[in-house]
């Protein structure tokens, strides 16, 4: 069975007032993509979801008037902890990317106060950027074994 966002709000009333949840009652499922052996469905209670939300934001300082571009699959772990969670505990705002080809635009238009990413896509950001560089400073700064923000800041300033 399908189900399409656009049905389920026509023909669903929302729910009055703030009901309260017990920690223990299933909050939501988070489908594994298999890559360590099959794909299975993870249930997350409420609680697991507050303590998710309370630590990334506790630990980032984070607050309602932040705001957060997602783009990772719904699916996918990190997406769900460190953006989901932590916009349901403290309020803030979620944006959705359309497609790869709108990041650019979605980007403008959420203008995120916080930017989480995974390793893999830290590392696609970064060759992209190099291919814009200059060869020789391009090179300096991918053999770099300084930190990235070090890196960044002198290859920015010539260094190479």
């Amino acid at each position: 069975m399908t189900f399409r966002l656009e049905d389920i709000v026509r023909t669903t009333q929302p729910i009055a007032g703030e009901p309260k949840r017990m920690p223990d009652e299933s909050a939501l499922l988070v489908y594994t993509s298999g890559s360590t052996g099959r794909p299975k469905g993870v249930e997350h209670s409420f609680r697991s979801v507050a303590v998710a939300g309370k630590g990334f934001s506790s630990a980032l300082g984070l607050n309602k008037r932040d705001r957060f571009l997602s783009y990772l699959p719904l699916a996918h772990v990190f997406e769900r902890g460190a953006i989901e969670s932590v916009a349901l505990y403290v309020g803030a705002q979620i944006f959705f990317a359309d497609s790869l080809d709108t990041f650019v635009a979605d980007m403008k238009r959420a203008r995120p106060t916080v930017f989480h990413s995974v390793p893999r896509l830290w590392l696609k950001f970064q060759l992209g950027v190099f291919e814009k560089m200059p060869q020789q400073r391009s090179r300096a700064c991918s053999s770099c074994p300084l930190s990235a923000v070090s890196c960044a800041s002198r290859c920015s300033r010539g260094w190479a």
